[in-house]
């Protein structure tokens, strides 16, 4: 696959390597953010240290909100927006394992959406 850039309202950047646009995109908007994931497999599969790599190299003050479950409560956003608010964060940044996972792609492929 080649590498390029779709932008619909939110951009999303494909292909290999494209890790390094995070920290030039959220600088944009302060140098807050936090940190948004689930259970841990964040950290397993290696992409928590390369998120936390990019967003210290530009020096961003960052705060965390682990365990957020899939397709979060109204609770959970709310604690995030709660903390977002309280300490003056402007961007979220967040992850899910399954956007990486090549089986999850191929069973959506076949799934009736």
């Amino acid at each position: 696959m080649k590498d390029f850039i779709f932008s619909n309202t939110t951009k999303v950047y494909f292909g290999k390597a494209q890790l390094h646009h995070l920290s030039e995109e959220i600088a944009q908007f302060g140098k807050k953010v936090l940190l948004v994931y689930g259970g841990g497999s964040i950290k397993r599969i290696g992409l928590y240290d390369k998120i936390i790599a990019e967003l210290n190299k530009a020096e961003m003050e960052i705060f965390e909100l682990p365990g957020v479950e899939p397709n979060p409560h109204h609770t959970t956003v709310n604690k995030g927006a709660a903390l977002c608010k309280k300490r003056g964060y402007r961007r979220c940044v967040g992850s899910r394992r399954r956007f990486y996972d090549r089986r999850y792609q191929s069973d959506r492929r076949d799934s009736k959406v």
